[in-house]
Parts: C-alpha cells; structure tokens; sequence
C-alpha cells in the first residue's frame, strides 16, 4: 500500500521561503512529503511566488491553507511567528518555524506546552543543528578530544540590504536576525544555565543594531557571540578546552571542516564532513521524520548520507526556550541603550526621477514612458539608458541585448540603426508588440532629447544619462553624447551616469562642467572612487546603501547628491508585486533623491 504524502504548506513567501522550495525537493520522495500550499496575506504576493516556484496551490485565505495541509513551515516576519504557531497549533498541524522561533520566553514555553498537549511537533528551524558537521562536533567533544570546554566564540556578520526587513522595525537587526546561530553552540556546550551578563551594540541609523556582542557565563565557562548587518567579521567557531581548542573557519554555521590543534603545533587533526545545498534539507527530513513517529533523525552512516541528517541532530525544547530568553532579554536591553537619531533638521524626502520614464505603467526607454513622467507635478528628472549601434548611432535602451524589450535577438551593437527601427517595443520578456496607436520602436538619444527639451528649459526637468559601456567598452560614446547635448543646448540639464567609474573620469576632462554620478550596487565602492574620478555624484541601488551613522553623516556634512536606485520595482510587463517604499527611510540613508518606476505612486 502506498504511503501517504505529508502535505506541507507554506506561510511566508521571502527569501528563505523560495530557499525552503528548492531544498525540500531533496529529500521529499524518499520521506513522502510534498510541498503543496502556500499562503501570504496579501494575494497577489502568494500567487506569484506559487506561480515561480510551480507550487500547486496559493491562497490569502487562511482557513483554505489550514484545510489543505497536514504541516506547516512558517517564514514570516520574527514578530508574527508566535500568533501562526498558535493557529496551527490549534487546528492540529505539525509546525517548522524559522528562526527566532518566538522572541520571548513565556510564549515559548506555551507553545511547547500546547504541542504536547495536542501531540504535534514543534520545531525552531536553525539548521546547522541538524546538519552533519555540527553533529560530528558534538561527537568529538563527548570523546573528549579537548578536555573540559571553558571558552566559545562565534560569531557571524554580513552586510546586509539596507531595503531588507532585517534593518527596518522594531525587531529588526542583527542579534534577532543572526543571534539563533551563534546561540546554538553556547546553548549547546555551555548549557542553558548560562547567563548574558555584558552587551555592546552598534546602533545603526534605522534604530537597529548594525553590529553586537554578548557574553555569557556560567560558573566555569563562557562565551561571546558577534553578530552584524552593518559591520564584517571573520565567520568562525572557537572552542576552547583544557586539552586544546576547535576551531570551525567561515562560515562555521556551514561547517565542513572542524580542525583540533594541541599545545604541540605539530599535532592537527582535521576532519570534514558534507554540507550539501544550503542546508535546509537536514532540518525538513528531521521535521519529516519526528512527524513519521521517529523520535532522532534517521540512524545512518555518514558515509551513507546524503544530506538527509543524522540521529543525533536535534535542537531541543528547552534551548529554543532559553534562546527565546535571550532574545526577550536583548529587546529590553534594547529599549535602555537606543537614542533618538536626530539630525537636527525636519527630514526632508528625497526628490524623484521616473527611472526609464514611467516604466511600471509604460514600455521603458519609449517616448511614450518619457512623456507621460515629463508630464507629471514635480518630477525632478528622467534617467534613460544609452547602447550604440553598428553603424555608431546612439540608441535608448538598457540591456546590451534586444531580446527582452523587442522583437529582435542579439545585441544591439550588432545591428545598424535602421534594423533596430524595424523591430517593435514588447513589454519585458514577453515576446509581442507592445500595441498603443501603433508600435512603439527603440527611440535615437537625439529623439529622446528634442522630446524632453521644452520640459527641460520650461520645469528644469533634468535628464539622467546612464551610458551603457560597463560590459561592452562603445569607443567614443562619451565624446559623442556629450556633443549631441551641446548641439540641442540642453548641457546644463545633465547629468551622465555609469558603472564603469574610468568613464565618469574621461566625461570630466571632455567637459569640465558635466554633471557625473558613479552607479554601485554598494555606496561605499562609489564614495571610495569619488575622489579619483571627481564625481559630482552617488548613484547606488538601494539595497547597497550604508546603515551606519558615520557614513551617512559623511554624506550629510558633504552635501554630496545621493541618487538611490529601487532594483527592486517592477517594470511594464513584469507580474512581480510592487513592495511598499517609505520615502522616509531613504532619507535616513542619506538619500536625496530615488530612481524610481513608479514616480507617479510618489508625485500624483
């Protein structure tokens, strides 16, 4: 008789939701489980994520998602994981949740409590507990190898999107966001005894913690834990003992390596194990396999596994509990130690450019995208894109290819101008002309320019050109984009833009009164090449941003332009939600102004 499939459902649709996707299929056939739902609040959100990920069913509508699963993996937000382990909880579904579990105490143990009782699984979700390597570690200390354990150090850091929710809100940060991982090995060696009894955190200019340090301690032992968004450290384990320490290089929470030294610099004994995939199939077949009845993971050689974990992985009721004190414990030191961030001046919101013209609601690059943003209230600028041609003609469009926005196939730098003329605008990457009053066509820069020139002279609208020559080197496309602004005397209203910094520095010394800004995905590789370049201005996307107050006070006293990009947003033609943006927030940042799709959500 065949057995029956464990029908997991899925609530949260963020990164590590599409993470948790790619890894069940690993596992999924030989623990007969199969992921089938997905749920978000918001529609339009399950039904994409569903639709990229061929997940069979999506709904906003949680009743529906409770009817149709039998297990429940919870990737939402840390502050909502709580009320959804409850619900399900209640309606009788086994429940892998994300880390942190619950960030505080009493609701922890309530939780546990109410599994019991309904004699469901409840899971934390940090899967370096469960993974091969981290339980070889606990194996090697039982035997022994560095005597009794007196000293643990970890520590992990990242620079994270300064557009993530890790950074924004009242429980964002790095502790609540990487704390569960560097807790686990001191919930683990020093027990749950163990008290935090020093903190340090950096505050960042979103009100989070951009880097922090704890210590614990019990009678004979203890620990530091290092976690960041805002500041980088080396990844690794320490443990040390009596005998000789362990150390777990970066990034330690993977671990694939333990290496023992000794008094003797000579004796080193390395050991690896595997870690496959990003890790996350160890913690669902040990979700799969508590469910099935087993009470450790399944009891195979290491040699043998495949990924799947072994018996000994384990994360336990009681440190999920002590970690969800500890958490508890870091929001109430937390209240104590945030000051108020003031500049010392009303926040001023940044100003907006209809980033490739009004691009969500309009083919991108087109004249018609230009003129609709052109037309909007208070519109500070509109950033184009420029590639050239064969035959050297200077052409609006972004990618290098004309796949996704045309008709045509290849690169642009392949075509003469007049081929290009004869290939319609889609909407991107769907292959059919975009229908208006007729087909819209890649438009020459000087169209472009004889449209925008009475906006530019009557509003001062200014123009951002993004020239293209970051993966394909267009030889003279500087000299000649300038010299087309002087011949239509729109100079003054420019501003040149690109990746490739060295390009920003010939514009300069072409003219000297150009306008340049140097786009990076990360803020503080453009402001370290400001300088050599003479930019006059930044151009990062927005999750590069710098979260820390001394960079963004550097920005401030400088008055340096801030031009951010949202990589984030949808264009025509593209189902992808649109994420909500507070202005404010980019402010924050030191932004003073946002590319964006959308200018007319900001300025209608």
């Amino acid at each position: 008789m065949k057995e029956k499939i464990l029908r997991i459902g899925m609530i949260g649709t963020g990164r590590i939701a599409a993470r948790f996707v790619d890894e069940i299929k690993y596992v999924e056939q030989k623990y007969q489980i199969g992921l089938q739902f997905v749920y978000n609040p918001h529609p339009q959100s399950a039904a994409y994520f569903a639709d990229q990920h061929n997940i069979r069913y999506a709904t906003d509508d949680l009743a529906t998602f409770i009817d149709g699963v039998d297990a429940v993996y919870i990737a939402t937000p840390h502050e909502t994981h709580g009320n959804y382990i409850r619900k399900m909880l209640e309606n009788g579904k086994h429940v892998l949740c994300e880390k942190p579990m619950t960030l505080f105490e009493t609701e922890a143990r309530e939780l546990f409590a109410l599994a019991k009782e309904r004699q469901l699984v409840l899971m934390e979700a940090v899967k370096t507990a469960y993974c091969p390597g981290f339980v070889a570690l606990q194996e090697l200390l039982n035997q022994g190898v560095i005597g009794c354990i007196h000293d643990v150090e970890a520590c992990f850091t990242k620079i994270g999107s300064a557009a993530g929710r890790e950074i924004w809100g009242d429980y964002a940060g790095s502790f609540l966001e990487l704390g569960s991982y560097c807790m686990l090995p001191v919930a683990r060696l020093l027990g749950t005894d163990a008290k935090a009894t020093h903190i340090w955190s950096l505050q960042s200019v979103t009100g989070c913690d951009s880097y922090t340090k704890v210590i614990f301690e019990n009678k004979i032992q203890c620990a530091t834990v290092k976690t960041g968004l805002g500041v980088k450290s080396d990844g690794e384990l320490m443990i040390a003992g009596e005998k000789g320490y362990i150390h777990i290089p970066s990034p330690w929470w993977m671990p694939k390596k333990i290496v023992v030294r000794h008094e003797d610099p000579s004796r080193v004994e390395l050991y690896e194990y595997p870690f496959e995939g990003g890790g996350l199939r160890y913690e669902i077949a040990a979700f799969a396999n508590k469910i099935k009845g087993m009470e450790m993971c399944s009891n195979v050689k290491q040699e043998e596994n495949e990924g799947e974990g072994k018996e000994t992985a384990f994360l336990s009721e009681e440190e999920s509990i002590w970690m969800a004190a500890q958490m508890e414990w870091f929001l109430q030191q937390k209240k104590e130690m945030i000051i108020s961030y003031q500049w010392g001046e009303k926040i001023k919101k940044p100003a907006i450019w209809a980033h490739r013209g009004c691009s969500a609601r309009y083919p991108e690059n087109t004249l018609l995208s230009f003129e609709k943003a052109a037309q909007i209230n208070g519109i500070k600028g509109i950033e184009l894109d420029v590639q050239m041609t064969k035959d050297d003609q200077l052409v609006v469009i972004h990618d290098e290819r004309l796949d996704r926005t045309t008709t045509g196939t290849g690169y642009v730098k392949d075509y003469t101008f007049a081929q290009i003329r004869a290939l319609a605008i889609t909407p991107s990457g769907q292959g059919r002309p975009y229908e208006s009053t007729g087909h819209l066509h890649v438009p020459a820069l000087a169209e472009v320019f004889a449209l925008l020139k009475p906006y530019c002279e009557k509003n001062g609208l200014l123009i951002n050109i993004e020239l293209k020559n970051s993966r394909i080197a267009y030889k003279g496309m500087e000299k000649k984009v300038i010299a087309m602004a002087e011949n239509y005397g729109i100079s003054n209203y420019i501003v040149y833009s690109s990746f490739c910094h060295a390009s920003m520095g010939l514009v300069k010394k072409l003219d000297k009164n150009a306008k340049t800004g140097l786009l990076s995905t990360n803020i503080l590789d453009a402001i370290e090449n400001q300088e050599q370049y003479h930019a006059d201005a930044l151009h990062p996307c927005n999750v590069g941003m710098a979260i820390n107050r001394e960079t963004v006070q550097y920005l401030k006293e400088r008055n340096i332009p801030v031009r951010v990009w949202n990589g984030q947003e949808p264009l025509f033609g593209q189902v992808r939600p649109l994420g909500k943006c507070d202005l404010e927030r980019y402010t924050l940042l030191g932004a003073t102004d946002l590319f964006t799709n959308v200018p007319e959500n900001y300025l209608e």
